[in-house]
């Protein structure tokens, strides 16, 4: 995967701001502090991962002056190609889209598989490192170094580290060997501290043990007595239980007698044979009876039942017409239906004959029309072009009252700009009296210049005049001396009939006498102007002494003039618009010219294909659709009413051929009725009558013979039984059924004593446990027996209550001598600090296991993932140390990392330079960022990792993320200027001219 755009719509400092990565391969992104690295940074694995949560330590950069928070990365990727992925907050995830180049999105899902299931957590510890991470080198411990080293190889982070030596820490606070501080230690020593007092207190108490013995002592008897007693009551309650089933034993023992005594010949359930018998025949007897009846009420029927043969061998042809009687009526729904569609067509082509054409037209012509797609096509442009046309029709009606609209405002504004402006004779006097009003402000300021000024002017005046008065008469003279030698030389010229140069010489007198007046104006002009001057400088000699009011009044007429000029130049503005409205309006108008042709060009298209259609033009354009379609539907009509005309035909014929049909056949059996219907009705009741008579025979034959089947069947099954009968008697010894009935009533007797023989014999099965010990001796007195048990019983129960008293008493001064003194209260201390130091031990025995478990996991990395690792890992040491150390290596049974140099020598991490430290952390992070093998690389973030290495040093790190930029996108922050030489320009983002070519302050 490689980055190569960033889209910021919010996130920190930047907003709507878009990133070009031109370099995908090694990217350097330069900045000063606080010019946004970070923040770059960060936004680059939030859009990848998720935004920080609120309740986390990380920065979520929000930004502080849009709303937008969020934005897009777009990205090269090998499976997908160029892929887009936006996140915008949302809650777990939701706010993430990936789009891809063929129009698909995705979501979170679909982003974990890009990144190949890694979270921010994973992705920062194995491709993204900083200086922190690097310094972190020269903080830990020289004994703990190669273990950070080597957690560093399987995390990329120390974490296995800090889990180890909190584990420990955790440890060591619970139990140390020989330590007393520790939790464990110090419960255990209370523990044989208080064990000690218990013994010294237990030594003050001799008679307790006496009695210790005697309870024992007592509660061995009472458990021996108590065993007495359970054996004495079982002994009572089998003997009781022999005495309540002795009557059973002894009614068991008669009824054997008698059984051994009787002697009987009686058949095997005789009696209920016998009944059998009897029951089956008595209703066999009944039905013998009743088929009698059977048979001859059936031949009775046979024999009243008439036969009716001629109509069926007509059977088939009734059915046949029967059959076809359903399609008959629907033909002749049919024919109805077609006759109404008929005169409905026929009243729909007249109608729309009538509607659509103005004149008489034939169905031929209307068949003839032509309704067919190039038709349909020509109109569609012919109503298209018309509703083109009503549109900008529209559209200029609009635009005319709009631009009208417009034109009466802005005239009506020019003629108030035109009322409230000044006139000119106005604001010329106003203009001269602001002068006048700022020459005597001015002139009250020296009035001695002003004075002086007057009477210079004055004299120019009287000098000028004087000149004037000589100009003027010298003039004269020369005007009547030229004009009397033009006029006589015209009038030479004109004897001669030169009229040409005639007319020339007469020109150039008149030229030369305005040319002499000329001069004598501007004389006079001047004079004019001096007198002009004059005035004013005397009139500010009199308003010198009224310098009050001059500052006012000058003001006033300042403010009257400003007001004049706004109002002027406005109305220029507006001379402006009023042309431009004009130019509009003229525009309008000109359209509406143009509209007026296409317009008519349209309408005949439209009137030809009226005439086409042989409809009146009348019509509007935009109906054509609809009254050709409606054509259409005509002809439609029309071609429907022929084929509607034959298939009535049709249907009349067969709806005639069957009626033939059904009326013969009736005919022929004699049936009566006009319509078809009942006809054919009267030919089905008929052959319905015949068949129900045949099939009243045929059934009561059948009964008949079935009756007679059964009448043979009941006769052989009644001899059987009788048989059977005689059997039963012969096994009984009986002569007749009378003696049979006593000898079961004997047989019947005996099968009640067997009966009560085996309920008794049940009952005794559950009492065989008492004959276990002995066989029952009906000579023995058990009832003495039972007493003597009830006795020796109550004896035994005395003595269980003498002992339990005697119990009782001693536990209750036992009780009293612990409760007396701290013995008990040691005790119990005893327990409660043995109960303290078994938890705390199984506190221990659980960080115990968690530390087991940790180091057999990084042992099986060690001999699994690390070789494989740490060889890639000295490549790079090797690379970046210029050859001087050449081999890394794991200690047997050491959780560190050792290094070789190239003479040989050996170091453990510990022992190794702050600067070589360095670099092997580096060597082991890149070669984990290598060793994890993922389908898209993951590109590499370095935020100025390598600020302690000198140049030589810093040149070959370069060199080296070089050739992993092959394979891995590498983007490296940083603020060093330096460094920059390094690169070449495009490699190389700089963030402040970014910003400057953004119109933002490079700090912001």
């Amino acid at each position: 995967m490689k980055i190569i755009q960033l889209n910021i719509y919010g996130y920190g400092q930047f907003h709507h701001t878009e990133i070009m990565l031109d370099s995908p391969s090694f990217q350097v992104i330069y900045g000063e502090n606080e010019a946004g690295k970070s923040t770059i940074m960060s936004f680059i694995q939030s859009i990848l991962f998720g935004f920080p949560q609120k309740v986390q330590q990380e920065k979520r950069y929000e930004p502080k002056h849009v709303n937008a928070y969020g934005g897009s990365l777009v990205a090269e990727t090998v499976q997908h190609g160029r892929v887009k992925i936006e996140r915008l907050p949302g809650k777990a995830g939701s706010g993430v889209t990936v789009y891809f180049e063929n129009g698909e999105t995705g979501g979170a899902d679909v982003l974990q598989q890009l990144l190949s299931y890694f979270d921010k957590t994973v992705y920062q510890s194995i491709y993204s490192f900083d200086i922190h991470g690097i310094q972190q080198v020269s903080k830990v411990g020289a004994e703990d170094l190669g273990k950070f080293l080597l957690s560093s190889g399987l995390l990329g982070t120390d974490a296995v580290l800090q889990t180890e030596l909190s584990l420990s820490k955790k440890q060591e606070q619970l139990f140390k060997p020989n330590g007393k501080k520790p939790e464990i230690n110090a419960a255990l020593t209370a523990l044989k501290d208080i064990h000690t007092e218990v013994m010294k207190a237990k030594q003050h108490l001799e008679p307790y043990s006496d009695l210790i013995n005697e309870k024992e002592a007592a509660e061995q008897s009472l458990r021996e007595i108590t065993e007495r007693k359970r054996e004495l009551e079982a002994d009572a309650k089998r003997i009781g239980e022999i005495v309540e089933a002795l009557p059973l034993f002894h009614e068991e023992a008669a009824l054997k007698d008698e059984l051994d005594k009787a002697q009987s010949h009686f058949p095997s359930n005789g009696l209920k044979r016998m009944e059998e018998l009897e029951g089956r025949e008595s209703p066999l007897r009944s039905e013998y009876m009743a088929l009698k009846t059977i048979i001859r009420e059936q031949t009775e029927a046979i024999e009243q039942v008439p036969a009716e043969e001629r109509i069926l061998e007509c059977k088939e042809e009734i059915e046949r017409l029967r059959g076809e009687y359903s399609a008959w009526e629907m033909k002749r729904a049919q024919y109805g239906q077609t006759r109404t569609k008929l005169e409905e067509t026929e009243s729909r082509i007249h109608e729309e004959k009538k509607r659509l054409f103005s004149h008489e037209i034939d169905n031929r012509t209307i068949l003839d029309l032509n309704t067919g797609a190039a038709v349909k096509e020509e109109i569609r442009e012919i109503v298209g072009k018309h509703q083109h046309l009503q549109q900008k029709k529209h559209l200029l009606d609009q635009q005319f009252e709009r631009v009208k609209e417009n034109l009466e405002e802005s005239e009506n504004r020019l003629s108030d700009y035109a009322e409230r402006m000044l006139e000119e004779e106005e604001r010329r006097q106003l203009e001269e009296r602001v002068r006048y009003l700022e020459d005597v402000q001015r002139a009250s300021l020296d009035k001695k210049k002003l004075s002086e000024e007057h009477r210079a002017v004055q004299t120019d005046i009287r000098k000028q005049k004087d000149a004037v008065e000589k100009n003027n008469s010298r003039l004269k003279g020369l005007g009547v001396f030229f004009a009397l030698i033009i006029l006589l030389c015209t009038g030479w010229l004109l004897s001669e009939e030169l009229w040409l140069i005639a007319a020339v010489l007469l020109s150039l007198g008149l030229a030369g006498f305005f040319i002499l007046m000329k001069n004598s104006k501007s004389d006079t002009s001047f004079l004019e102007h001096l007198e002009k001057k004059e005035k004013e400088l005397k009139e500010q000699l009199d308003a010198a002494d009224n310098d009050s009011d001059t500052t006012s009044d000058m003001e006033t007429a300042k403010g009257i003039l400003w007001k004049d000029e706004q109002i002027r130049r406005s109305y220029e503005l507006e001379e402006v618009v009023f042309k431009q409205s004009e130019r509009a309006y003229d525009r309008t108008v000109s359209s509406f010219d143009d509209w007026e042709k296409e317009y008519y060009t349209a309408d005949q298209q439209a009137r030809r294909a009226f005439e086409a259609l042989h409809m009146d033009s009348s019509f509007s354009p935009l109906s054509l659709p609809d009254l050709l379609q409606s054509a259409a539907n005509l002809q439609n009509d029309i071609l429907a009413f022929r084929q509607a005309e034959k298939k009535a035909a049709e249907l009349s014929a067969d709806l005639t051929a069957y009626e033939k049909k059904v009326a013969s056949l009736a005919q022929s059996f004699e049936i009566e009725g006009t319509a078809c219907s009942s006809l054919l009705d009267g030919l089905l009741k008929a052959l319905k009558d015949s068949e129900e008579n045949k099939r009243m025979r045929e059934t009561a034959a059948a009964k008949r013979a079935e009756a007679e089947d059964k009448l043979k069947k009941i006769d052989a099954e009644i001899g059987l039984l009788e048989e059977k009968k005689n059997e039963l008697l012969s096994l009984a010894g009986a002569c007749d059924t009378e003696e049979f009935w006593e000898k079961a009533k004997e047989a019947e007797h005996l099968a009640a004593v067997k009966q009560k023989a085996s309920w008794i014999q049940q009952q005794l099965k559950t009492k065989q446990h008492l004959l276990a010990h002995e066989p029952l001796d009906f000579s023995k007195d058990y009832t003495a027996e039972k007493a003597r048990c009830e006795q020796e019983l109550i004896a035994a129960a005395d003595t269980e209550n003498q002992l339990k008293k005697k119990l009782a008493e001693l536990t209750v001064h036992i009780k009293s001598m612990e409760e007396s003194g701290v013995y008990s209260d040691l005790k119990q201390k005893a327990a409660l600090q043995k109960e303290e130091v078994k938890q705390l031990a199984r506190q221990w025995a659980v960080l115990a296991a968690a530390r087991h478990m940790l180091n057999q996991t990084v042992e099986y990395s060690r001999s699994v993932r690390l070789p494989s690792l740490l060889q890639q890992a000295e490549s790079f040491f090797s690379r970046l140390t210029n050859e001087r150390y050449v081999k890394v290596f794991l200690p047997e049974n050491e959780q560190t990392i050792t290094v070789e140099r190239k003479d040989g020598t050996r170091f453990a991490a510990h022992e190794l330079s702050q600067a070589t430290a360095e670099q092997l952390y580096i060597g082991i992070r890149l070669a984990l960022s290598c060793h994890i093998s993922t389908s898209e690389a993951m590109p590499l973030l370095i935020d100025d990792g390598f600020v302690n290495f000198d140049r030589e040093r810093t040149g070959r790190v370069m060199d080296l993320l070089r050739e992993l930029s092959e394979h891995h996108q590498i983007l490296f922050f940083t603020c060093q200027e330096h460094l920059l030489k390094l690169f070449h320009e495009s490699e190389i983002l700089d963030l402040e001219k970014k910003k400057r070519a953004a119109g933002l302050s490079p700090h912001s």
